[in-house]
């Protein structure tokens, strides 16, 4: 069967056109059709590919999108597409992943390539990854998110605005912000909204209701009395936290969720 090279193809021409493309060695038309799907859809063909072909289309992409395509694969077809790769070629990837991702995918690799992949990370995401992995595989801080956002009560709305700005491609969302004292332990939760409704004068401590739930990184999911309410399962149906970010306290990372909005709309809002 002959196929088109078009700028969109549909998913299942996708498979059998990346396939035929690796086996000519026709790099430059991989990559252009590369370019013109969405790493999901890259992502639902390279789970159908031989893991020759896998790498050799994970090698056409630039590191980010190469590590967005990696986020959306799972178990054996994850784990083998990564080690298939050379350490130059799997060193950003890993280090550029979101640390839940990085968790899933670390408890799903043996513990010699887990050994292993950690000497790729940076030291920063080495001593993240250390950490999550730590923590019993029921509890809240296993299924935590670094990926939030700290501020402060005497923060004005402008100072935080502008903290945003700088820093904010960096969190995994800025819905929700964390308000932390001088020693980062949780006080309570700013809105984007309530921001951007509020005078840039106002004071971060002036829209603080302290009404915030906090639960304690050791404590077991199945203890909780909210329980599932507070995570959701994502396309792989495994679990994550959605939203909820930690901040350390001198207990451990605590989780905040208001009181006044029913936890299962805050954690289901972007589904």
């Amino acid at each position: 069967m002959v196929y088109e090279i078009q700028d969109r193809v549909s998913g299942d021409i996708l498979k059998p056109l990346l396939k035929k493309l690796c086996k000519r060695g026709e790099d430059a038309q991989l990559k252009r059709v590369l370019s013109n799907h969405y790493e999901v859809e890259i992502a639902d063909a390279l789970e159908k590919l031989k893991p020759k072909h896998q790498s050799e289309v994970l090698r056409m992409l630039d590191h980010e999108r190469a590590t967005e395509v990696v986020s959306y694969l799972e178990g054996e077809t994850l784990v083998g597409l990564l080690k298939s790769l050379s350490e130059d070629d799997l060193k950003p990837i890993l280090n550029r992943l979101d640390a839940n991702d990085r968790t899933y995918l670390f408890e799903s690799a043996d513990a010699v390539t887990v050994q292993n992949w950690m000497l790729l990370l940076a030291e920063a995401e080495r001593r993240e990854a250390e950490n999550l992995l730590s923590y019993a595989e029921n509890s809240a801080g296993h299924l935590m998110t670094t990926g939030f956002m700290a501020i402060h009560p005497d923060w004005t709305v402008q100072d935080t605005m502008n903290y945003i700005r700088r820093h904010g491609d960096a969190a995994e969302t800025l819905h929700t912000l964390y308000v932390v004292d001088k020693d980062s332990v949780l006080l309570d939760e700013i809105t984007l909204r309530q921001l951007v409704m509020a005078q840039p004068s106002t004071r971060i401590e002036s829209l603080m209701d302290h009404n915030v739930i906090k639960l304690e990184a050791g404590q077991n999911r199945d203890t909780i009395g909210l329980n599932l309410s507070l995570f959701w399962a994502d396309a792989r149906f495994r679990l994550r936290l959605k939203q909820r970010k930690q901040a350390p306290s001198q207990k451990g990372v605590l989780f905040g969720l208001p009181h006044d909005i029913p936890p299962c709309r805050r954690g289901c809002a972007e589904d």
